[in-house]
């Protein structure tokens, strides 16, 4: 009789199997093992060498109302729709060059005359009286906020499809695509599209994000979701004559590092211009940027080999193989890393 029943128990035991296996198969493509193969994605977007947003990422631009978010976001635009240096985009930001992939602008809050002088301005500081055909610039003030939900799902496959990518998507005006900012399973679910279409596509988003003007906090539970899903976070603040930029939150670099740029808006040119450094603030000295670079490039790993060393340099700071070399001797020499027996560089 007891061997009766361990055999139906050995059985019902192999009965289960299958359930196991069809479970692991199902979600095998989610699976990260130490073989996996999933190449780092370019930096996008960088300040003073500091990676703000790479391709696949989220990138909050935060503030209150009317304190200068434009500035940046046209200026990104901008630089992203040239492959020349412009006079009018300050060399502390570089953005990379869109090479014919799309580009989705989606304004959720500005008048359309407005709206209209905004894209001119961007066209005349690329030098072009129009602007690009890949550039798809919306104004969806009058739209349902379900049907804004529903454009940027649905144009995005069709922007792959004509443009072979998506480069960058600015979402200005994100609390404006769900009814309620404290609505958690509203926020919850536009955050998680947002990282859907980031990482489908391979497109880097900047969404806008409001700051209440009495305690500097994000809005609502979408900020808040959004500030723990994204990759990096910015914010302009305002002084009674001009804004500037604040690196907040950089997972991918040292937020300290990032120079405070001031912008002013130009009566005679019709926007804001970079004009110095936001007053009193510290401006990072060559040694703390190398600091930053060797805590970046150890951050995963203990030793690299000088060739590994050399490519994470180029990677990291968008050069090539002389300025990498040139930067592993300043490491060196700087004291900040140091080369081992086995030929391997570590952090001293």
């Amino acid at each position: 009789m007891e061997n009766k029943k361990k055999a139906i128990e050995a059985l019902n035991a192999i009965r289960q199997l299958p359930k196991v296996n069809s479970i692991i198969n199902k979600y095998e493509p989610f699976r990260i093992t130490s073989s996996s193969n999933y190449p780092t994605l370019p930096p996008i977007i960088k300040l003073a060498d500091e990676c703000i947003g790479s391709a696949g990422e989220i990138v909050t631009v935060s503030g209150v109302q009317k304190s200068g978010k434009s500035a940046f976001l046209n200026t990104c635009m901008v630089a992203s729709l040239s492959q020349n240096k412009l006079d009018s985009v300050p060399p502390e930001i570089s953005v990379e060059y869109c090479n014919g992939k799309a580009i989705l602008h989606i304004d959720t809050e500005q008048p359309k005359p407005k709206h209209l002088r905004n894209l001119k301005n961007i066209a005349m500081r690329i030098g072009q009286t129009e602007l690009p055909e890949n550039f798809h610039s919306y104004n969806v003030k009058s739209m349902e906020r379900r049907e804004v939900q529903e454009l940027l799902e649905k144009i995005c496959p069709e922007l792959i499809s004509k443009y072979g990518g998506i480069h960058m998507i600015i979402l200005d005006g994100a609390a404006d695509l769900i009814n309620d900012v404290n609505d958690a399973d509203a926020s919850n679910e536009l955050v998680k599209l947002l990282m859907k279409i980031a990482d489908e596509y391979k497109a880097l988003i900047l969404a806008v994000v409001h700051k209440n003007p009495n305690d500097g906090k994000v809005r609502g539970h979408l900020g808040s979701e959004l500030l723990r899903k994204q990759d990096a976070g910015v914010a302009m603040k305002k002084t009674d004559t001009y804004c500037y930029l604040v690196a907040e939150d950089l997972r991918n670099g040292g937020s300290h590092l990032v120079p405070q740029l001031k912008f002013e808006f130009d009566k005679y040119l019709g926007y804001h211009v970079c004009t110095g450094l936001h007053e009193g603030e510290y401006k990072p000295t060559k040694a703390d940027k190398l600091k930053g670079l060797a805590i970046h490039l150890f951050k995963l790993t203990t030793e690299l080999s000088y060739t590994d060393l050399c490519k994470a340099i180029m990677n990291h700071t968008n050069t090539g193989m002389p300025n990498a070399k040139a930067k592993c001797r300043d490491l060196v020499n700087g004291g900040l890393i140091q080369k081992l027996e086995n030929l391997n560089y570590a952090l001293v």
